[in-house]
């Protein structure tokens, strides 16, 4: 309601809402993107009675890396936050997912296929 209001204000800048509207939709899309695939991570663990163990997208990451700080068992809240949000925005510039794999869960690949269709419809819009 209050967005409405500002748009139908003859005293509002046009230009700058436009570009707040934008800049609202890039940064929030991505941001619940990156939310649910750590939801996904979650429940595919739940469902396995185990913690985040291969093949999840989650467990890639130590895997890959080599490093034990990307362990998402063990992971604090802000890392698991870059983590999915590596996948989040990545899934919407066009990068892929890098090394990580999509693999092993059906979730995993709808919700990829999901992005990629969410990513066309994006660039429809933007470049008219």
């Amino acid at each position: 309601r209050h967005m409405h209001d500002m748009s139908t204000d003859l005293t509002t800048n046009v230009t700058f809402f436009a570009s707040f509207k934008f800049a609202l939709v890039l940064i929030s899309v991505p941001h619940w993107a990156s939310c649910f695939w750590w939801a996904l991570a979650e429940r595919t663990a739940a469902e396995d009675a185990a913690s985040l163990a291969l093949p999840t997208w989650a467990a890639q990451w130590e895997h890959i890396t080599d490093n034990p700080f990307f362990e998402p068992s063990g992971a604090d809240g802000l890392t698991r936050y870059l983590m999915s949000a590596f996948m989040g925005w990545s899934g919407f510039t066009s990068m892929g997912y890098s090394a990580i794999l999509i693999t092993g869960r059906d979730s995993e690949a709808a919700f990829a296929i999901v992005i990629m269709v969410l990513q066309i419809v994006f660039y429809a819009f933007v470049l008219g």
